[in-house]
């Protein structure tokens, strides 16, 4: 064998599994990214959830409130406008919290997107790699056999007439 032929079936050998390695090292980074991304969206749905408990503890807090005002004044505390205060502190605690929820699973949906967008790209990245990989190995033999006058292989021979064999030509 050649020695240009050896060097470059050696070199193209090194390239394809270098763009292997880094196809697959591209998806990792891109599978912990992904894994970050939901990460974050879960820990932003948390404090969504943090804030609607602080709302409905404000508002038993002004409830009890108004509750300890009307029987502090000698008032029945379930009826007339201390019955309407504790209302009124019901109702705008419940869109508050419609508001949080809501942000919290848009939190959600939007890190989970993210996220699988992540893990696309880097299965992308993973099939780019080994792609690049063969098609380097591909080249460096079809290099070997042009530079190092090796024989051509069976596969690419020509057929004697009336022999269909393409793993080996000389056996029908």
């Amino acid at each position: 064998m050649d020695s240009a032929a050896a060097l470059s079936l050696a070199s193209n050998a090194a390239s394809a599994a270098g763009q292997y390695s880094q196809g697959r090292i591209t998806g990792a980074q891109y599978g912990a990214q992904a894994d970050m991304s939901a990460l974050q969206g879960r820990a932003q749905a948390l404090r969504y959830r943090q804030q609607g408990n602080a709302v409905l503890r404000r508002s038993m807090e002004a409830q009890a409130m108004a509750r300890a005002r009307a029987a502090a004044g000698g008032a029945d505390p379930f009826s007339g406008s201390a019955l309407f205060a504790q209302q009124r502190s019901q109702r705008d605690a419940s869109a508050d919290l419609g508001l949080l929820d809501d942000n919290g699973q848009l939190a959600l949906w939007g890190a989970n997107s993210q996220a699988q967008m992540y893990r696309d790209a880097g299965r992308r990245a993973r099939q780019a790699g080994l792609l690049a990989g063969v098609t380097s190995m591909g080249k460096g033999v079809a290099d070997y056999y042009k530079l190092g006058k090796a024989p051509t292989p069976p596969l690419i021979q020509e057929m004697v007439p009336g022999q269909f064999s393409l793993v080996n030509p000389q056996y029908g």
